[in-house]
C-alpha cells in the first residue's frame, strides 16, 4: 500500500503539474495573440487613415492649401483679420472642398476629417490643463456631429496623450 500511496501522489502531482502547464501555455498565448490583434487593429487603422489622408489632400490645390495654411498659422500666433476669414469661410471654393471633406467623412464612414495647423510651440507648452491650451488651428472639420464642427481660424486642443506621436 506504501508503494500505491506514493504512485498516487505522483499521478496527482503530475497532473497538477500538466494542468499548470497547459494554464501557462494558455495564458502566452492569450496575451500574444491579443497583442497581435491589437497591433493588427493599429496597422489597419493607420493605414485606413493615410488613405484618407491622401484622398483628402486631392480635394485641395497646392496654393489654396499655402493660403489657408498661412491663415491658420497667422491665426495661431494672434496675427490675424477676422474679416478675411469670415470672407474666406463664405466662399464657394472653401464651401465646394469642405463640401468634398464631407463627402469624403461620409464614404469613408469616419466619425471626424479634419484639416489643422499644429502649432508646436503651443503644443509642447502643456502644463497639465487643457483649458486655455489650443495647439490646433482648424482649416476644415467635418465632424459626424455638425454642431461640433470647426471652421477655420477656430482653435482648439487635443488629447493630452497624442503630444509626443504628433511631434514624430
Amino acid at each position: 500500500t506504501m508503494k500505491k500511496n506514493t504512485n498516487s501522489k505522483l499521478t496527482l502531482k503530475m497532473i497538477a503539474g500538466f494542468i499548470i502547464l497547459g494554464l501557462a501555455i494558455i495564458t502566452v498565448a492569450c496575451v500574444t495573440g491579443y497583442n497581435e490583434f491589437k497591433n493588427d487593429i493599429k496597422q489597419q487603422y493607420n493605414d485606413e487613415a493615410y488613405g484618407i489622408a491622401h484622398s483628402a489632400a486631392g480635394l485641395v490645390d497646392s496654393d489654396t492649401a499655402k493660403l489657408l495654411g498661412q491663415i491658420a498659422k497667422d491665426r495661431s500666433n494672434g496675427d490675424f483679420d477676422q474679416a478675411v476669414i469670415d470672407e474666406i469661410i463664405a466662399s464657394d471654393e472653401y464651401q465646394k472642398i469642405r463640401g468634398g471633406f464631407l463627402n469624403l467623412r461620409e464614404n469613408m464612414g469616419a466619425n471626424d476629417i479634419y484639416l489643422v495647423y499644429c502649432n508646436l510651440d503651443i503644443l509642447n507648452d502643456y502644463q497639465g490643463t487643457k483649458e486655455g491650451w489650443t495647439p490646433f488651428t482648424y482649416i476644415f472639420d467635418c465632424y459626424a456631429d455638425e454642431e461640433y464642427s470647426y471652421v477655420l481660424g477656430d482653435q482648439g486642443p487635443i488629447n493630452p496623450d497624442f503630444i509626443e506621436p504628433t511631434t514624430e
